[in-house]
C-alpha cells in the first residue's frame, strides 16, 4: 500500500513540472487582452447584499496562441457598493509582470442593486386593547418589526379624526405605523385597530366607625347613611360620587345609591347600592372612673350612685353574693357584686355594668389595761384573788366588748385574756390585739420574823452550828431548809460561812432568799485548881507531883512553873529553899487561853 502511495506521488509531481514549462513558454508580451465569456450568473442585488461572481468566465488572450480561462484567483471585480441601490458598473481588473514587462488589462458589465422592501408589520398577537388605566396608549419597539433603518412614524384616529395625541381615554381607535423610504429601503406601513374599554370601579361602602362589611349603624338621633368610595389614586384622577339614602331613625333593610356626580365615560360603577339598618343604641352604662367599691362595716346599707348612662332607660340597682341576687342592697362586711342595669327602650337596648364591692370588716383596736390600769405593766403578784386586765375599744353603736380568760386566772402563772363582740353574727369586725398575755407571779413570803446573826462560840472539843431563829411565815408549805458550813466548825481561831438554803413546793410563792452568817470558835478558858490546900514539905518535889495535886483540863497541857518570881521552868524536879513558893498555871494552846495561876508554898523539914 505505502508503495503505491509513492508511485502516485512522484507521477503527479512530473505533471505540474510539465504544466509549468509550458505557462511559462507563454510571455506576457505575446498577451492582447482579456474578454468577458460569460456574465456572472447573479446581476441584481438587494440593498446591503455581498457580490457573486459565481459563474463568470473571463479569457486571457494571446496573439499565436489559444485563449487562456483565468481562475478566480488571478483577477479582481471592483466598484461593487452594496449600500447603494441602482446600476452600477464594475470593472474586471487582469495584471501581470515580470523582469521587462507590466500590463495591465480591464474589462466591464453592469449590476443592479435594489432598495429592500420596508417589511413594517405588528408582532403576531399584538394588541392594543386595554381597560383605562388613565395613561396614553404606548407603542414600543418591542411591538413592531420593521426592515427599514427609517424611523417609525405613529398616528391615531379616532374613526376618521387624526388624533393630536396618543389616546389614553374610552373609545375605539386606530393606530398607523409607518417609515418612508430612505436610501436602500421602500417605504412601508401597518395599522391596527384597538379599544380602549371603561374602567369597572368597585364601589367599596364603608359602614359605622370605617367597618366595610358591618351595615348596622348604631341609633344616634342623626341622619346616617353608609359612605360609597372608589379607589382612583393608581390613576391620578377623582372620581366625584353622590350618595342618595339617609335616616335616622331605628329601622331595618334602608337603601341607598351611589351614582357619580360628573359623568366620566372612562369608569363604570358596580355595587351602587348598598342596604343597612338602623339598630338600637346601647344605653352605655359605666361607673366614673374614680367611683368607690368598698367601705368599711358601719351597720349601714351600701350605696351606689357613681355612674353615668346614654339614652332614656330606667335605672335599677342589684346587689348579688356568690352569683345570688339579693333583695335588699348589703350590710354586713363580705365581697358582693353591684350590677347597674338601664332598662331597654324603642331607641336604646338595655345594658349594665357590674363591678365587685366589697365591705370590709371594721377595724377594732384594743387598748388593754394592766395592773393600777397600767398601758405597759400586765405583771401581776400573787394575792389570792382573781385577775383579769381590762380594755376598751371603738365599737359601732349596738356592738359590746366581752374580755374573758380562759380558767381562772387566781394562781401564779401566765394567762391570756380574749376580747370579743358580743353579738357580731356576720364577722363584722377584725380586732387587733385581740389577745393579751399577762402573767401572775409568785408572791415573796414575809422572811422579817426570822434571824440568822454572825456568832462567836468558844471552843468545845466538838462540832458547832449556827441555829435559825424565829417562827417561820404562815403559808410557807413543804418549806426545807439546809444549811451548808463553808470552812472548819470545831477547832479555835477559826472562822466558817454558814448559809441557810430554803426549798418549798408552793405554786404561788417564790422560794425565800438564802440567808449567811458567820460562826467563829474562839479559844476556851481553862480553870486551874489545887486538889488541896496543904503545903508540901520537903526540899525535893518533882512536876509531876506536882501535876498530881493539880486539877485542870488535861488536853493540850503545859504548865507553866515559876519560884519565887523566876522564870517559869517545867522540870522533873528542883531544889528550892524554905518558905518558898512554886506560881503554877498553864500555857495558852490553840484551842486554850492561858489558865489562871495558883500559888504552892514549900515547907521545908528538918533534917
Amino acid at each position: 500500500m505505502k508503495k503505491a502511495l509513492i508511485i502516485l506521488f512522484i507521477f503527479a509531481t512530473i505533471l505540474c513540472c510539465g504544466f509549468l514549462m509550458s505557462c511559462n513558454q507563454t510571455r506576457i508580451e505575446d498577451m492582447v487582452d482579456i474578454s468577458i465569456v460569460k456574465l456572472p450568473d447573479k446581476l441584481e442585488y438587494q440593498f446591503g447584499e455581498e457580490l457573486n461572481i459565481d459563474g463568470i468566465e473571463v479569457h486571457l488572450n494571446y496573439k499565436k496562441a489559444d485563449p487562456k480561462i483565468l481562475s478566480k484567483d488571478e483577477f479582481v471585480v471592483l466598484g461593487y457598493d452594496a449600500q447603494k441601490e441602482g446600476d452600477q458598473t464594475l470593472e474586471v481588473v487582469y495584471k501581470a509582470e515580470d523582469d521587462d514587462y507590466q500590463i495591465e488589462f480591464k474589462k466591464y458589465f453592469q449590476v443592479k442593486v435594489y432598495p429592500l422592501k420596508g417589511d413594517l408589520y405588528f408582532v403576531e398577537d399584538f394588541c392594543l386593547d386595554k381597560v383605562y388605566d388613565g395613561k396614553s396608549v404606548l407603542i414600543t419597539e418591542n411591538d413592531y418589526i420593521k426592515n427599514s433603518t427609517a424611523d417609525i412614524q405613529i398616528v391615531w384616529y379616532q374613526g376618521k379624526t387624526l388624533l393630536s395625541n396618543a389616546p389614553k381615554n374610552v373609545g375605539k381607535y386606530k393606530a398607523e405605523i409607518s417609515v418612508p423610504s430612505v436610501e436602500g429601503f421602500e417605504s412601508a406601513s401597518a395599522s391596527i385597530e384597538f379599544e380602549i374599554s371603561p374602567r369597572e370601579l368597585e364601589v367599596v361602602w364603608v359602614g359605622e366607625n370605617g367597618n366595610n362589611e358591618d351595615f348596622d349603624f348604631t341609633y344616634t338621633g342623626d341622619f346616617v347613611s353608609p359612605t360609597p368610595t372608589v379607589d382612583t389614586s393608581e390613576f391620578g384622577e377623582k372620581v366625584f360620587l353622590v350618595n342618595d339614602g339617609s335616616y335616622a331613625e331605628v329601622g331595618d333593610n334602608y337603601s341607598s345609591i351611589c351614582r357619580m356626580m360628573v359623568p366620566n365615560s372612562n369608569y363604570i360603577l358596580r355595587n351602587t347600592t348598598c342596604y343597612f339598618n338602623i339598630v338600637k343604641a346601647s344605653s352605655n352604662v359605666q361607673f366614673y372612673s374614680d367611683a368607690v367599691f368598698e367601705k368599711t362595716f358601719d351597720n349601714q346599707e351600701a350605696q351606689m350612685s357613681e355612674y353615668q348612662y346614654d339614652g332614656d332607660g330606667d335605672v335599677e340597682i342589684k346587689w348579688y353574693k356568690n352569683g345570688e341576687l339579693l333583695n335588699t342592697s348589703p350590710i354586713n362586711s363580705g365581697k358582693y357584686v353591684v350590677e347597674v342595669f338601664v332598662n331597654e327602650t324603642s331607641s336604646f337596648i338595655s345594658s349594665s355594668v357590674k363591678h365587685e364591692y366589697v365591705i370590709s370588716k371594721k377595724q377594732v383596736e384594743i387598748n388593754w389595761y394592766g395592773e393600777g390600769d397600767s398601758l405597759d405593766d400586765f405583771d401581776w403578784v400573787y394575792s389570792n384573788s382573781e385577775i383579769c386586765p381590762s380594755a376598751n375599744c371603738n365599737l359601732v353603736l349596738g356592738f359590746n366588748l366581752d374580755i374573758n380568760v380562759s380558767g381562772s386566772a387566781i394562781n401564779a402563772g401566765e394567762y391570756i385574756a380574749h376580747a370579743s363582740i358580743l353579738n357580731d353574727t356576720y364577722n363584722n369586725f377584725q380586732i387587733v390585739n385581740s389577745t393579751k398575755n399577762f402573767v401572775i407571779s409568785k408572791a415573796d413570803y414575809d422572811m422579817s420574823g426570822i434571824t440568822f446573826v454572825d456568832e462567836t462560840k468558844p471552843y468545845t472539843k466538838e462540832v458547832q452550828s449556827l441555829a435559825i431563829s424565829g417562827a417561820l411565815p404562815v403559808g410557807l408549805d413543804g418549806i426545807g431548809v439546809t444549811v451548808q458550813y463553808e470552812g472548819k466548825t470545831k477547832d479555835a481561831g477559826t472562822s466558817c460561812q454558814v448559809r441557810a438554803i430554803f426549798s418549798t413546793q408552793s405554786t404561788n410563792y417564790n422560794i425565800p432568799v438564802e440567808m449567811t452568817a458567820n460562826l467563829t470558835i474562839s479559844k476556851a478558858d481553862r480553870e486551874l485548881k489545887k486538889s488541896s490546900d496543904e503545903s508540901i514539905e520537903s526540899n525535893s518535889v518533882s512536876v509531876a507531883y506536882i501535876k498530881s495535886i493539880l486539877v485542870y483540863e488535861q488536853e493540850d497541857a503545859v504548865l507553866l512553873l515559876s519560884v519565887d518570881g523566876g522564870e517559869f521552868v517545867e522540870e522533873d524536879s528542883f531544889v528550892y529553899s524554905e518558905g518558898a513558893s512554886i506560881e503554877v498555871k498553864i500555857k495558852e494552846s490553840a484551842n486554850y487561853k492561858e489558865s489562871n495561876s495558883v500559888t504552892i508554898t514549900l515547907l521545908i523539914s528538918e533534917v
